[in-house]
């Protein structure tokens, strides 16, 4: 139950380059920049479907290949050797006696899926930390898998601390209120209610960064090094207007719709619907391909709903936004809690270095 969220580390040693003779060039990137580790290695079950994956897209990969390339899906499964070197080409378990391979790569299994599905594109996937490589540089990642072009979902556990976030979030709600601290929107009349930096407002929130579906997306998702950008919960009361359809993406300039840098988790605190204000979404948006001709206009998007202790994730290209609450006052209240995980080299929207209680930074590792 721990979302690692290590320091990178560099290793400048280890990064050995050498010229070995005409047209041939060997670079070792093990251990270069934020390495893979192994704190969650690859089951049996995601290296089977890596290599399903690999059989299925084999005749896609050998095109213009040719060369033996060893593939380490982390774990202790096999390596898989893809050869392409004939006419014929073909995946085994275990190095052919008759070569050696060429390059040797090491990621994790959906890495490679991601490669095919078009969320991570190759030539960034060693900056992005997905991926070592060791070998003739010119038959790494993009070389092997290049060619590649087909999101993952996964159910999640509701939260056990479910009862104790909501009574947490509602005392903080009424606190900030009492204070003269609160933040609202949602409208003219504004009845929605946005909790800020909640890393410092209960251990509640704190263990809800521990929660095992963090680490269950994140270091496949976004890399090694990834970071919390924001922590906060949107309180949305009837009568809210809603909110006009954005990503979480559009603040980072120059734009790069092509490639996801950040995941959201949505947890909700109640059953929600498109009657409270079920988060309207704006189905394929995230491939950065699709926007909505009017902002505010929710016409063709579709409601996220679910019963309480629901995780809801989505990545930062989704065009998005809270709904409209046309439930009955006092009977239609919202509450979501809102992790935003990034790339390791984004800035987060929330200065935590500086707005973090020092009691409460000695408590997260």
């Amino acid at each position: 139950m721990n979302a690692n969220q290590e320091n990178a580390t560099t290793d400048t040693t280890s990064f050995k380059r050498k010229d070995s003779g005409v047209g041939s060039r060997d670079v070792d990137h093990q251990n270069f920049g934020n390495p893979i580790d192994n704190k969650r290695p690859a089951t049996r079950e995601e290296w089977q479907q890596a290599v399903s994956f690999l059989h299925g897209k084999l005749s896609k990969v050998a095109s213009g290949l040719n060369a033996l390339v060893e593939i380490d899906l982390t774990g202790e499964n096999p390596h898989v050797f893809v050869d392409t070197r004939g006419d014929t080409p073909a995946i085994f378990e275990s190095c052919p006696e008759d070569g050696v391979p060429n390059v040797k790569l090491r990621m994790r299994p959906l890495t490679m899926l991601h490669f095919g599905e078009g969320l991570m594109d190759t030539r960034y996937a060693s900056h992005f930390n997905q991926i070592q490589s060791t070998g003739d540089a010119r038959l790494g990642v993009n070389a092997t898998f290049g060619n590649l072009a087909t999101a993952s979902s996964k159910t999640p556990s509701p939260p056990s601390q479910l009862s104790a976030l909501q009574t947490r979030l509602k005392d903080q709600a009424a606190g900030e209120v009492a204070a003269g601290v609160s933040y609202s929107d949602g409208g003219p009349k504004k009845p929605n209610q946005r909790i800020w930096n909640l890393p410092n407002k209960g251990q509640e929130f704190l263990d809800l960064l521990e929660h095992p579906l963090v680490e269950d997306f994140m270091p496949d998702f976004l890399g090694d090094g990834y970071h919390l950008s924001s922590y906060t919960a949107n309180i949305n009361r009837p009568g809210s207007k809603g909110m006009g359809m954005h990503t979480d993406q559009i603040t980072i300039n120059p734009a790069i719709p092509q490639f996801p840098l950040g995941l959201n988790l949505m947890w909700f605190l109640t059953d929600v619907n498109e009657e409270n204000g079920g988060t309207r979404i704006l189905p394929k948006s995230h491939n950065g391909l699709v926007a909505p001709d009017n902002m505010f206009d929710i016409a063709g998007t579709m409601f996220a709903s679910g019963p309480a202790g629901t995780c809801l994730v989505f990545e930062s290209r989704l065009w998005h936004a809270t709904g409209p609450n046309v439930a009955k006052e006092g009977e239609g209240e919202r509450p979501v809690i809102l992790q935003f995980y990034v790339r390791h080299f984004v800035r987060p929207q929330e200065n935590f270095t500086l707005s973090v209680d020092e009691e409460v930074r000695g408590e997260v590792e």
